[in-house]
């Protein structure tokens, strides 16, 4: 019986390699805004069963939005003790805001280049054997380079829409989480609205101090904080609808 054919130690690195150029050059500057589509390759060709549940199980092991921001309070503490003390963090909220959220974005960072990574391995090892034929059929490293970009593409540009996606949502629940987590630490108690009653009555906002049942019930009371990261029309519809006791937070990433 013939031995089925395996690719060998120096092509998987090579092939690894071109695939992760490939996915960093198509997630060019100014990513997620514009990460850039190569026109050459067909931007509608659909992901396969098999490439779908490869997304699919890599992107379980993404840890979930507490653990990296865990991640970043613990590390800041490691790196300045004093930030996170009690009386600092009254005097620079908004330095203690921005030190988070930087450094709980470079962490996620980090886990989404594990995440790409393995997406790669995986697509690699499901493919070995349509990669071995490529590898024989084409005529030189540049036909090969180009035939495995064009075979992987569909696989790059539902990454790129996803991740775009995921950041985006990420970035401003992490705000709240934050916002949240400060205020925790300096003792000033807060809620998230929960429930589709109380959602509906508190409407755009993000935070209640000193609590959910204060806010609705005595909302003299209480204080209603919107956390917004950028300046975009839906956070410009939500200032005039402020009341004396609403709060304003916004983080301008430049």
């Amino acid at each position: 019986m013939r031995l089925k054919k395996k690719l060998t130690n120096q092509e998987i690195p090579r092939i690894k390699n071109i695939l992760w150029r490939f996915f960093k050059n198509s997630f060019k500057k100014g990513y997620p805004d514009n990460p850039g589509t190569p026109q050459e390759f067909d931007y509608r060709k659909k992901l396969t069963t098999k490439e779908e549940k490869i997304i699919y199980e890599a992107k379980k092991k993404m840890p979930n939005l507490q653990k990296i921001l865990k991640e970043a309070y613990e590390s800041i503490q490691n790196e300045e003790l004093r930030i996170f003390q009690s009386e600092y963090i009254k005097t620079h909220f908004s330095e203690c805001v921005v030190k988070l959220e930087q450094k709980a974005f470079s962490i996620y960072l980090k886990y989404e280049e594990r995440l790409f990574l393995s997406i790669i391995e995986k697509w690699i090892s499901e493919n070995e054997d349509f990669l071995i034929k490529l590898n024989k059929k084409c005529s030189d490293f540049k036909e090969f380079t180009k035939e495995i970009c064009r075979n992987f593409y569909p696989v790059v540009q539902r990454m790129e829409f996803e991740s775009s996606q995921t950041r985006k949502a990420r970035g401003g629940k992490s705000f709240e989480y934050i916002i949240e987590c400060l205020l925790k630490a300096i003792n000033i108690p807060c809620e998230k609205p929960r429930g589709r009653e109380p959602r509906r009555i508190l409407k755009r906002v993000d935070l209640v101090i000193p609590d959910q049942s204060t806010a609705i019930n005595r909302p003299d009371q209480a204080f209603f904080l919107s956390c917004k990261r950028t300046l975009r029309e839906r956070w410009k519809q939500a200032i005039p609808e402020r009341k004396p006791s609403w709060r304003v937070f916004c983080y301008a990433n430049s």
